[in-house]
C-alpha cells in the first residue's frame, strides 16, 4: 500500500468529518498521490501499452484522475456548499486513475453529467474504502450518467465518435463531442498524426486485400486489426467500421463489423475479386461524407472553451511613455495536483514618475466598456505626452496617444486617444474582457457604493473609496457566501489559522485558531471591522473583484472563481500591508483567482514572491543617447534588459538584485552610502571618514576580502576600486549601460586576480 496514497485518504476523511459550515468554507485537501508519482505512471502505462487513453497517442504519461479530486465543473448555484467536494473520496481511488499525455489534461477540472450528481459518500463507506486499504472505491463507478467518455467502462464507441480520413474526430453525440472539446482530442498534432496513420495503414489494406491471402500474409492481417496494441488502434476500428459499412452496404450484404468480427470481413472480401475496387470506392464515399461532418452540431464548444489570457500590451505617447511594448510569458504548466495560476501576470518595478501607475491607466482604459470610459470624466488631450515632462520642448508633443492590447488568440482592442477624444477599435464583438482597477489607495467606505459603469476601475484614477465588503457579505445566500469565503481561505489565513467567519447578529466575525502548548486550540471571535487597515484594504479588493465576478452584467456565465479570466490591475500593491503579507499576496491571490491576470506595481522586493520567470518588468528613466531604444525625447522610459530569474530567489536575493537596483537589504541609509562608495574610499584617504560611513566602508572591504583568495592586498585594493565603480555608476544606467559597466568590472577583476 502506498504511504503517500493512504495519507490522502485520511486527510479525504478527516475533511468530510468536519463540521457542514466549516466544511463549506474551506477547501479541499490535497490528493495523497501525485499524478508524476512513477510507480502509479508505470502501471498506469503498463494497461495501456503505453498509450494516452484518450488520444491514444504513444507520449510520455501522467496520471489523470478522470473525476476531478474536487471543484469538478459545471457547478450549479444551488450546489455551492457542496460543489468543492465532487470527487473528493475518488482522489486516490484506483479506478478513477487513467494514463494521459501533456496535451490531453483538460484545461478545466470538467467532469459535465446529466442531471444530479451521484450523493456524496457517508461516514460508513469512507471507512470500509480505508480499511480495506487497497484503493478500490467498493461501489465504482459513482451512480449519475456522465457526459464523458470513458476509455476503460463505456463500449459502443461508434454511437459517439466519427473519425475522418483528414485525422479528425467529430462528436456524433452529446458525450462524443463533450470528449473531444474538453480533452482537445482535434488540436493540430494529434490530428496530423491519425491523418498520416490512417494513410499509412488503408495503402496497407488495399494491398493486402488485392491478392494476398491470409496464408501468406497472416502476421500483416493480424498487425493491421492489433487495435488494443497499437497507436490510435479505437479511432482506427471506427475508421475499418466506417469503410466495412460502406461496402457491405454498396452490395446490400450484412456482415458483422464489430471488433471480434471486423477483421473477418475483410478476409472475406479480400477472397472477391473487385475488393481494391470496392474498398476505394467506400473511400471515395466518406470523403464525400466526410464533407458534411462538421464538429460543433451540439452546440457545446462555446460553453466549455475558455476565455483567452492576454498577450501583449503596446502602449505610445501616454503620458510619460513614448513607447513601451510588454509581453505576458504564460506561467510554468501548473501542477496537477495542486493547481495554480492558468494565466500570464506581471509585476511591473520602477522608481517613481517611470511611468509604472502610467500603465495600469492605458490597460484599464483600452478594455473597460463605453459608458465606463465616460463615466470617468476624463481630460482626455491631457493624457497624451508633454514633450516637455521628457526633457523636450513642448510644441513638439505628438498629437495623439495609442494603446493596444492582444489577447493569445491575436485577437485585439486598440484605443487611441486623437483631438481629446477616445476612439475604441475592437476585434471582440460583443465580448469584454471584465477588468478591474485599483490605485494605491484602497480604503473603503462605512456603507456600500452605489453601482455605476465605471465601479470597478474608478478607484485606479481618482482614489475613490471601495465598497464595504461586509454589507455585500451578509447579503449573500448562505452557499455563496461559503463559496467566497472558501476561494479567501488563504488570504484569511495569513495572519492565523483561519477557521470560519460566522454572522453574528449584525456582525461579521472571524474566527481563528490557535493552539497552545499543552495542545489545546483557542479560538479568537474577531470583528471583521477590527482586523488591521491592510487586510480591511485586501478584503475590500478582492471582494470587489469576485463581487463583479458573480454579476452577470460584468461577467456571463460564471461557474467558478477558480476558473474566472480576466485582468487586474493594482497599483502599489504593497501598500497598507505588514511584511508577511507582502511575501505571500501574490501568491495567495493567484492562488484564490488562478485564472485571472494580476498585473500590478510595486517598490517592494517582497512582493515578487509568487511570480515566475519572465513575470518581472523594471522600468527606469534614463537619457536617451544611453538606451538602445529609438527616441525624439531628451529623457525615456526604458524596460531593463538581461534581469535574473527570480523563480528561485531568497528574500536575500530580491533585495539586493537588479530588480531594485538596492546594493544592500541592511537599511535605507546604508545603502545609499554603499551607491557612493567611492567617494568613501577618498574620504578615507582623506582622513575625513566619519561615523556610519566607516561602518559601510569596513563591511563593503570585508565582503569584498571573504569573496577572494587570500594574495596581495594589492589585488583587493583593484578589485575594490573596480567593484566601487561598478556601485557607483550603475544606479542611473541603461540597460545597455549597465551591461557594460558589469563587463567593464569583471575584466577589471579578472586582470587583477590573473596577477596572484
Amino acid at each position: 500500500m502506498s504511504r503517500a496514497a493512504q495519507s490522502g485518504r485520511e486527510r479525504m476523511r478527516e475533511f468530510f468529518s468536519l463540521p457542514a459550515k466549516r466544511r463549506a468554507q474551506t477547501p479541499v485537501p490535497p490528493p495523497g498521490l501525485r499524478s508524476d508519482d512513477s510507480d502509479l505512471v508505470t502501471a498506469l502505462a503498463r494497461m495501456s501499452y503505453g498509450r494516452c487513453a484518450f488520444c491514444e497517442a504513444e507520449d510520455e504519461l501522467v496520471a489523470h484522475r478522470l473525476r476531478p479530486a474536487g471543484n469538478a465543473l459545471p457547478q450549479r448555484e444551488d450546489s455551492r456548499n457542496t460543489s468543492h467536494l465532487y470527487y473528493l473520496w475518488l482522489g486516490d481511488a484506483w479506478q478513477n486513475f487513467f494514463p494521459i499525455c501533456r496535451g490531453c489534461i483538460p484545461k478545466e477540472p470538467q467532469f459535465p453529467v446529466a442531471g444530479e450528481r451521484a450523493k456524496l459518500p457517508q461516514g460508513p463507506q469512507l471507512n470500509n474504502y480505508l480499511e480495506r486499504g487497497g484503493g478500490v472505491w467498493p461501489s465504482y463507478p459513482p451512480k449519475e450518467e456522465p457526459l464523458l467518455l470513458d476509455p476503460v467502462s463505456d463500449t459502443g464507441f461508434e454511437r459517439h465518435l466519427i473519425p475522418k480520413l483528414n485525422g479528425e474526430i467529430v462528436g456524433e453525440s452529446r458525450r462524443g463531442e463533450l470528449t473531444t472539446v474538453i480533452y482537445e482530442l482535434n488540436r493540430d498534432d494529434r490530428k496530423g498524426q491519425r491523418y498520416q496513420t490512417y494513410a499509412a495503414r488503408i495503402d496497407r489494406l488495399l494491398s493486402m486485400v488485392r491478392n494476398e491471402p491470409e496464408e501468406t500474409q497472416g502476421n500483416d492481417w493480424q498487425h493491421l486489426f492489433d487495435f488494443q496494441r497499437m497507436e490510435f488502434g479505437g479511432s482506427w476500428f471506427l475508421m475499418l467500421r466506417r469503410i466495412a459499412r460502406w461496402v457491405g452496404g454498396s452490395r446490400g450484404v450484412k456482415w458483422r463489423t464489430s471488433r471480434a468480427h471486423i477483421r473477418t470481413f475483410f478476409l472475406k472480401l479480400s477472397a472477391t475479386g473487385d475488393a481494391p475496387d470496392r474498398v476505394r470506392d467506400a473511400l471515395a464515399a466518406i470523403a464525400r461524407e466526410d464533407e458534411g461532418l462538421r464538429a460543433g452540431r451540439w452546440r457545446l464548444a462555446a460553453i466549455y472553451s475558455l476565455r483567452t489570457p492576454i498577450a501583449a500590451v503596446e502602449i505610445s505617447n501616454f503620458k510619460a511613455i513614448e513607447r513601451l511594448q510588454l509581453r505576458f510569458t504564460a506561467p510554468p504548466p501548473p501542477d496537477l495536483d495542486m493547481p495554480g495560476p492558468t494565466a500570464p501576470s506581471l509585476v511591473i518595478l520602477g522608481e517613481n514618475a517611470t511611468g509604472k501607475s502610467s500603465i495600469l491607466e492605458a490597460i484599464a482604459l483600452a478594455l473597460t466598456s463605453g459608458p465606463a470610459r465616460t463615466a470617468l470624466e476624463l481630460p482626455w488631450s491631457q493624457l497624451v505626452l508633454d514633450a516637455s515632462q521628457m526633457g523636450g520642448d513642448r510644441k513638439t508633443s505628438p498629437k495623439r496617444a495609442d494603446i493596444k492590447v492582444t489577447l493569445v488568440n491575436n485577437q485585439s482592442i486598440s484605443l487611441t486617444i486623437d483631438q481629446g477624444s477616445p476612439i475604441v477599435r475592437s476585434e471582440f464583438g460583443n465580448q469584454q474582457v471584465p477588468v478591474f482597477a485599483y490605485g494605491a489607495f484602497r480604503r473603503y467606505l462605512i456603507q456600500s457604493r452605489r453601482s455605476a459603469p465605471h465601479k470597478h476601475i474608478r478607484n485606479l484614477f481618482d482614489g475613490s473609496t471601495l465598497s464595504n465588503p461586509e454589507p455585500w457579505l451578509k447579503s449573500l445566500p448562505a452557499d455563496t457566501f461559503n463559496l467566497v469565503i472558501r476561494t479567501l481561505h488563504d488570504l484569511l489565513s495569513i495572519e492565523g489559522a483561519f477557521d470560519v467567519i460566522q454572522k453574528v447578529g449584525s456582525q461579521l466575525r472571524m474566527v481563528t485558531s490557535i493552539t497552545d502548548p499543552d495542545g489545546q486550540v483557542r479560538y479568537n471571535k474577531a470583528p471583521l471591522q477590527s482586523v488591521s487597515s491592510g487586510y480591511r484594504s485586501m478584503l475590500a479588493m478582492v471582494c470587489d473583484i469576485m463581487r463583479g465576478l458573480l454579476d452577470p452584467q460584468v461577467y456571463e456565465k460564471f461557474e467558478s472563481f477558480e476558473t474566472a479570466q480576466g485582468i487586474v490591475l493594482i497599483d502599489e500593491i504593497e501598500a497598507h500591508l505588514h511584511p508577511r503579507w507582502k511575501v505571500q499576496v501574490m501568491t495567495s491571490l493567484r492562488k484564490a483567482l488562478p485564472g485571472m491576470t494580476f498585473i500590478v506595481t510595486t517598490h517592494d522586493p517582497l512582493c515578487l514572491r509568487g511570480m515566475s520567470n519572465g513575470e518581472v518588468c523594471v522600468l527606469q528613466r534614463v537619457a536617451s543617447n544611453d538606451s538602445d531604444q529609438a527616441s525624439n525625447l531628451p529623457i525615456l522610459v526604458e524596460q531593463m534588459a538581461g534581469l535574473p530569474e527570480v523563480a528561485n530567489m531568497r528574500i536575500e536575493q530580491l533585495l539586493t538584485s537588479d530588480f531594485f537596483q538596492l546594493l544592500s537589504s541592511d537599511d535605507a541609509s546604508s545603502d545609499r552610502r554603499l551607491a557612493h562608495i567611492a567617494e568613501l574610499i577618498r574620504s578615507r584617504e582623506d582622513k575625513s571618514l566619519q561615523g556610519t560611513d566607516a561602518v559601510v566602508l569596513q563591511k563593503f572591504e570585508e565582503d569584498i576580502a571573504m569573496a577572494l583568495p587570500v594574495g596581495s592586498s594589492e589585488v583587493h585594493q583593484l578589485v575594490q576600486g573596480a567593484v566601487a565603480e561598478y556601485l557607483q555608476k550603475r544606479r542611473d544606467a541603461s540597460s545597455k549601460t549597465l551591461a557594460k559597466l558589469r563587463d567593464d568590472a569583471k575584466a577589471e577583476i579578472l586582470r587583477a586576480l590573473e596577477t596572484l
